[in-house]
């Protein structure tokens, strides 16, 4: 749930994204609460279902991947 997520109330996630550094599930994270935030972003739905899949949260993934194509 969105409530439990450590990036939900930063307000500078777009930069933090951009640290390559971060592991893939804290790029998850920050993904969940920027779509949270801008349901309509089709680019961060995008890659969100790319990290959920590299992740191997493949059914999430599909999902996600729906969500970005809408």
């Amino acid at each position: 749930p969105i409530g439990a997520n450590p990036y939900r109330n930063i307000s500078d996630k777009a930069q933090l994204l951009q640290d390559q550094t971060k592991p893939l599930r804290e790029r998850i994270l920050l993904l969940e609460a920027i779509v949270h935030e801008n349901p309509n972003d089709a680019q961060a739905w995008n890659l969100l279902g790319l990290c959920q899949q590299a992740n191997e949260i493949d059914a999430q993934a599909i999902g996600v991947f729906l969500k970005a194509a809408q």
